[in-house]
């Protein structure tokens, strides 16, 4: 990384934790737990950056600035089921890369491709989650592994799968993250989702080999 360097277990963390609240609407005790935190826990690698602190600023902003737990529960968990769970309808998105490429049907190339990746390293969906393979929470999981092995074991050389994924996730989340700013009520997921982009922008494989 250049301008804004993390260190590569830093972000393979931060992929690790936008990827789970992408991944199903936040518990109420989840919520409470960082409100009673002033929301400091959440993203705080990126807090100090100045690519990124205005925006974590805003998400804090959003989860503080609702009238107890209860309101913020019911704000995230609306937005969620709105944009990703169908009840927004033609005003909702889908955080699967098949349905932002191409025809934009679900279970087509990308779920395919993703589907072989896995397999080659003879990895497997948990199967309390039901989503396809392309789903984004799955491809930053498999990127933010990656990155882990990459800087963790010497004789491991990942740049290559990641430069890979990195342009597999650049050729989608862009659109996804348009759509999430078009049509969250609660503007949490479409800042979250910019961040992603701008995290995404700044990974560079050589920069995470050369740091570990």
């Amino acid at each position: 990384m250049k301008k804004d360097f993390i260190e590569p277990a830093s972000c393979a963390d931060i992929l690790s934790e936008i990827s789970g609240y992408f991944g199903a609407p936040l518990e109420r005790d989840e919520i409470q737990s960082m409100r009673n935190e002033n929301c400091e826990t959440l993203l705080p690698a990126l807090y100090g950056m100045p690519k990124f602190s205005k925006d974590v600023s805003q998400l804090r902003s959003i989860l503080m600035g609702a009238d107890g737990d209860e309101e913020a529960v019911s704000l995230l968990n609306r937005s969620y089921c709105h944009l990703f769970l169908g009840i927004g309808g033609a005003t909702g998105t889908t955080p699967i890369e098949s349905a932002h490429i191409g025809t934009g049907r679900l279970f087509q190339e990308p779920e395919m491709e993703m589907t072989r990746l896995l397999a080659q390293r003879g990895l497997k969906r948990d199967e309390t989650f039901s989503e396809p393979p392309d789903h984004i929470c799955i491809e930053l999981s498999y990127l933010e592994q990656l990155i882990r092995l990459d800087a963790t074991i010497f004789d491991v050389d990942e740049k290559k799968a990641i430069d890979d994924m990195l342009v597999r996730l650049n050729g989608w989340i862009p659109a996804f993250a348009q759509n999430c700013a078009m049509h969250d009520p609660s503007k949490f997921y479409a800042t979250l989702a910019g961040i992603l982009v701008r995290l995404l922008s700044v990974i560079e494989p050589d920069e995470i080999r050369n740091a570990s």
